[in-house]
């Protein structure tokens, strides 16, 4: 009856565990840090935006930033707009913008980039010279090229094959500085074509300073630079050889008194009677044919070389009689001299000399041989060419060394090797060494050692005939070897004859001269077929002879092009909100810039991917881009370099045709975070209702404890279901003694009392209802 009534009873408190410890830990500190968390990460959720990308046409040019890297000093940069697109824009612009043409080392240029397979930006080191530029109409090849005299080394001459231009180029810069118009002038307005001779002499031949020959339609033509901008002036016709004779080479006396020049007649008319050596004496230019004692030389030539003659005043004992194979004449065309004989080596002067019927030979220590070779591999030798600069008449020799001779005939290496195309002068420093080399239409490079009577040894080029052999007066340094087929440039090492580091030019390799200043570096130009001309550069290492305290070359670096970097472009930065640049200066790293490859070396041909982030969070736009080798832009061979400098030199970059465009936005809509922040809110606050609903029942029951036993102590309520929320049996009775302990626990009379008064309260309610 009594569990009834308890039951009956709705509103009766129900019974609940005491809290424990960890309940109150786990209430009063994890669950609000819970709370903090999730109100954190739901924060962060709320703000995290969603990328989403996709692939767009490219169709707008944006603007790049270039730095024209400090390496390339004192050469500098050059930047043109290639295809219809980048040129138009660059041309509306008037450079008043957009930079567009050279740039110093260090300088800094806007440029836009286009995308379009044939459209973007050329960037090339200016160390070349392209004298055919795209649209030029010129496609004209470099026929000649040489050093202009000692008071202007710094210049070179290059001459048009069938142009009738020459141009004077600074060769520490590479800028041109002349260009001009031989058909300008009445006398030369009807050559057509140049031939490869390019001698200069320090005759003043009309002008000052010394003048460069050059050859014509069989005219033969001096040119003074001293005046460079009016160069053209001062180009003078020397002598007009038949019109078939196209002279290919030659060199200069010792004294600058005569040029002794070989050409071509081909297949002229009446070519097979007709001479093809002469001499010209450059202040009374009448020619003067050179033979041989067994009559005229009418085989074309090609190939000329000067060489030192070390000859120092020496009395000596030569072999009696007429050369034989036992004692063969040596490669300057001398006896040989008999190594036992100690009394003519005793005599010190000229006339103790004769006295005593030895040979004087007298001092020459001078550039005084002179070779030439023709297209059948014979060579013909002239041993006194200070001498022969002024005499009647002027018979060269034939070497008849070993290698040049088939059962006592003069026979030459043709048969074997082809036509001499080019000697090189492969020197040492005390000439005790030298070397003379011949290159062959076959393509092969002999060696000979100084009395040009043995072969040191012996290389075969991988193709193409070899056009020409440049070097120096450093036995250690680098020679280069040039060929036309396929245009590829050669490094010799001249201290083991080795031949390795081949190298692909613009086009056929025609003429090529090193200069060498100071034994301070090796500076190499490369004429080619396709009119351009290219530096290269050879470090020389220099030490003291520990022995003589003499500076002396201990070798060479390899050849190479001559910027590490030719500049940056920036492929990443800031932009504004509304996409328009932010000025500001950043410094060059990876992350920002792409650093182009040196010049001629790594990748020619790039194409920009490009990418723009906008975070509408942050309210900012970055672009960036990336650069790779691509098939999206045109190369060089269907494109040429828009520039003036070589392919070589040329670096050429894109846009892609498609693009893409990043937007970072958040990833809920404003109802959605507007719903998340109040169901987050209410909860807090429902949270805090039961809080304080818990709080309230609590005092309320306190009340109905203290209502029905007003002798309470009100600042003490009594320990009851109402007060506390523990269950009846977890309370003592309070009249059981210490040793009833144990027994079975009881309600205690006030809670007994509080329960009848409430049932009779009940009562008295329904009775009344």
């Amino acid at each position: 009856m009594e569990a009834v009534r308890d039951n009956s009873d709705f509103f009766a408190s129900k019974k609940v565990t005491q809290a424990s410890n960890v309940g109150r830990f786990f209430s009063l500190i994890i669950f609000p840090i819970m709370v903090g968390v999730y109100s954190y990460f739901l924060f962060i959720d709320v703000h995290a935006g969603i990328k989403t990308s996709n692939m767009e046409v490219a169709s707008a040019c944006p603007e790049f930033q270039f730095t024209c890297a400090a390496d390339t000093k004192p050469y500098g940069c050059e930047v043109a707009p290639v295809g219809k697109k980048s040129k138009r824009i660059f041309a509306e612009d008037g450079n008043k913008k957009l930079h567009n043409g050279t740039m110093v080392p260090g300088e800094v240029g806007n440029f836009v980039l286009c995308p379009g397979y044939t459209d973007g930006l050329d960037i090339s080191l200016r160390a070349s010279q392209n004298f055919n530029p795209q649209g030029s109409q010129h496609n004209t090849p470099i026929a000649a090229s040489c050093r202009a005299p000692t008071r202007y080394k710094h210049l070179g001459i290059f001459v048009g094959a069938t142009n009738g231009l020459v141009y004077i180029v600074d060769l520490k810069t590479m800028k041109r500085k002349v260009t001009f118009n031989l058909r300008s002038k009445a006398e030369f307005q009807t050559i057509t074509k140049c031939s490869s001779l390019c001698l200069s002499t320090e005759n003043n031949m009309g002008g000052a300073g010394g003048a460069t020959l050059i050859s014509c339609d069989g005219k033969l033509i001096a040119i003074n630079p001293s005046f460079e901008v009016n160069a053209e002036t001062t180009a003078v016709l020397v002598h007009q050889f038949d019109k078939d004779f196209q002279p290919t080479t030659g060199f200069i006396d010792p004294k600058s008194v005569a040029a002794f020049i070989g050409g071509t007649y081909g297949d002229a008319t009446g070519a097979a009677t007709k001479s093809r050596l002469h001499r010209v004496t450059l202040d009374k230019p009448t020619p003067t044919e050179i033979n041989t004692a067994a009559g005229k030389i009418v085989t074309d030539i090609q190939a000329s070389m000067v060489r030192y003659n070390p000859s120092k005043g020496q009395c000596v004992k030569e072999f009696p009689g007429q050369p034989s194979a036992a004692h063969p004449l040596t490669g300057n065309g001398l006896k040989k001299i008999d190594p036992a004989d100690v009394t003519c080596k005793a005599k010190t002067t000229e006339t103790d000399c004769l006295a005593a019927s030895c040979t004087w030979r007298k001092k020459i220590e001078s550039y005084n041989f002179g070779y030439f070779g023709d297209n059948e591999g014979k060579i013909y030798f002239l041993n006194d060419l200070a001498d022969m600069a002024s005499t009647t008449t002027v018979t060269a020799m034939t070497l008849d060394v070993k290698p040049f001779m088939t059962t006592g005939t003069h026979t030459g290496i043709g048969k074997s090797y082809g036509a001499i195309t080019a000697f090189g002068n492969n020197e040492q420093e005390d000439h005790t060494g030298d070397q003379v080399l011949i290159g062959t239409g076959s393509g092969t490079i002999l060696a000979y050692n100084s009395d040009f009577n043995k072969e040191v040894w012996k290389a075969t080029l991988s193709g193409g005939q070899v056009m020409v052999i440049a070097d120096d007066k450093y036995a250690k340094t680098k020679s280069f070897i040039g060929t036309n087929y396929p245009g590829t440039l050669y490094t010799l090492n001249r201290e083991n004859g080795r031949i390795s580091q081949a190298t692909d030019m613009d086009g056929s390799i025609t003429t090529g001269f090193i200069v060498s200043d100071e034994a301070a570096q090796s500076q190499a130009y490369i004429s080619t077929e396709e009119g351009v001309v290219m530096k290269m550069t050879s470090d020389i290492n220099v030490d003291t002879d520990p022995q003589s305290g003499k500076r002396v070359v201990k070798g060479a670096g390899p050849w190479k092009h001559l910027a590490k970097k030719i500049g940056y472009i920036r492929r990443s930065e800031d932009l504004n909100y509304d996409g328009s640049a932010i000025p500001k200066d950043i410094p060059v790293s990876d992350e920002t810039h792409f650093t182009f490859p040196p010049a001629g070396e790594g990748l020619n041909v790039f194409t920009m991917v490009g990418s723009r982030t906008r975070d509408v969070n942050k309210r900012t736009l970055n672009a960036s881009f990336l650069a790779y080798d691509a098939v999206s832009v045109a190369g060089f061979s269907q494109y040429p370099c828009q520039t003036k400098q070589a392919d070589t030199y040329c670096k050429r970059i894109n846009l892609a045709p498609l693009a893409m465009e990043v937007l970072i936005s958040p990833q809920y809509s404003t109802l959605q975070v507007v719903s998340i922040y109040l169901a987050f809110v209410f909860g807090v606050i429902y949270f805090l209702l039961l809080v304080c609903a818990r709080g309230i029942v609590r005092q309320l029951n306190l009340k109905t404890v203290w209502n029905a036993n007003p002798f309470a102590d009100p600042t003490s309520p009594p320990q009851t279901e109402l007060t506390t929320g523990r269950r009846k049996s977890e309370f003592r009775n309070p009249m059981a003694g210490e040793e009833n302990a144990e027994s079975d626990r009881r309600p205690s009379s006030l809670i007994n009392k509080i329960r009848t008064t409430q049932k009779k309260v009940l009562e008295n309610n329904n009775s009344a209802v």
